[in-house]
């Protein structure tokens, strides 16, 4: 074996070739620019609050639970979900059901929210909710307006199914 005696000068071509081949290495690496968003939780809980004057049968502060029994990842990134809100109305604190439908942006935190075939036939069902998630996925906070006629409200929501009232008596 003979040694071999590298010069100065290749000594720093040698180093700089090995310097570009890492370079190159670490730039063909592919690395996420941004964490996944987080996901909506399968339950919430809080309070719609109507925007006007309600009759005694249909009180201004609705407690309510919100509960997703299906999730689908909609093709443009989305989340659709679908389950029950129950809401306790009323002078005898009934609990109407009412089927939700959720579409979820979880890049930009938002969603919108429609309900159909409540168990109630007074149920004040021809709009949508449209609102931002907060803290993550924690809070929910939203507007519901009717399509027709000019009603409307407030949703505010903690994930969770530890509702403000008694809800589980019904179910």
């Amino acid at each position: 074996m003979q040694a071999v005696t590298l010069t100065y000068s290749m000594r720093s071509i040698l180093r700089q070739s090995l310097c570009a081949a890492a370079l190159l290495t670490a730039a063909c690496q592919t690395i996420p620019d941004e964490s996944p968003a987080p996901a909506p939780g399968e339950a919430y809980s809080g309070y719609f609050i109507w925007d006007s004057e309600r009759s005694l049968g249909n009180v201004a502060l609705q407690c309510m639970q919100l509960v997703f029994n299906t999730s689908a990842r909609l093709p443009d990134g989305r989340i659709r979900l679908e389950g029950v809100t129950r809401y306790i109305t009323g002078i005898n604190d009934d609990v109407d059901f009412v089927d939700a439908e959720m579409i979820v942006d979880p890049v930009k935190g938002t969603f919108a929210m429609w309900e159909r075939n409540a168990t109630n036939d007074n149920f004040v069902g021809d709009g949508k909710f449209e609102g931002r998630f907060h803290t993550g996925m924690l809070f929910l906070n939203g507007v519901w307006a009717s399509d027709g006629n000019g009603e409307s409200g407030s949703l505010r929501m903690r994930k969770g199914r530890d509702a403000p009232c008694i809800l589980d008596r019904h179910a």
